[in-house]
């Protein structure tokens, strides 16, 4: 077999792992994952009270310039983080935001309703800066385990998921206002602790990268093999 042949099924192998690891969906049909590690002093001066993660934030990419952004609170350590207040930095000149749902999974007995939540535009995260578009305004008792936001881009379009929100720079894709409540949680137990948590960067982006650089490996070690002579 000549080289080029052999050269034209390793590139379409490539290809093809890409698209498994993509998930194989159609170009503006996918979605990145955010993953909340990072928690300000109030949530994290409190001995062994809430670790993180505190939340996820997945955004799904529906059309060239619509998404929409999921934010799912964690349990971690014990404690269940509620979301009390969600901010992301929407990555365009222009755009407009809309409030899909507000749930909450924890059972009706513990007390707690996902509230009205209300759009407070642009606003400053504690310890995380200022986003701009946030939801938010519920107490304790009002709080989600998951939020929905419809974002769409008035100012031009948006190639992929990872482009929706700004990252990198000292700017945060998105942020939370959490109430940490210890396991299990009831409303009338109160908050343990309540602060604000952000995310560095997407983890599925993340690990795209380190895949990357394993096939770039793969790539050099075999162009280092002998050439078979046709």
């Amino acid at each position: 077999m000549s080289q080029k042949v052999k050269g034209f099924w390793f590139f379409g192998a490539l290809a093809g792992l890409l698209m498994l690891g993509m998930g194989a969906k159609p170009a503006l049909a996918d979605s990145v994952t955010y993953v909340m590690t990072m928690g300000n002093a109030g949530l994290t001066n409190h001995g062994t009270c809430c670790p993180g993660p505190y939340a996820n934030v997945t955004v799904t990419l529906t059309s060239a310039t619509t998404a929409t952004v999921t934010i799912t609170s964690l349990d971690t350590g014990g404690y269940t983080y509620l979301l009390g207040e969600v901010g992301v930095n929407v990555n365009a000149s222009s755009f407009t935001a809309a409030f899909g749902s507000a749930s909450n999974s924890l059972p009706a007995s513990a007390g707690f309703s996902a509230g009205t939540w209300t759009d407070e535009g642009s606003k400053n995260m504690d310890g995380f800066g200022t986003f701009n578009q946030v939801f938010g305004g519920v107490q304790f008792n009002n709080t989600a385990t998951s939020v929905t936001i419809t974002l769409t881009n008035t100012g031009g379009t948006w190639s992929s998921a990872g482009d929706v929100l700004v990252s990198g720079g000292g700017v945060f894709p998105a942020a939370v206002h959490s109430y940490a409540c210890l396991n299990p949680c009831t409303a009338a137990e109160g908050a343990t602790s309540t602060g604000f948590a952000t995310v560095p960067e997407p983890a599925s982006i993340a690990l795209l990268g380190t895949g990357m650089l394993a096939i770039a490996g793969a790539i050099r070690r075999r162009k280092k093999q002998t050439v078979v002579a046709q």
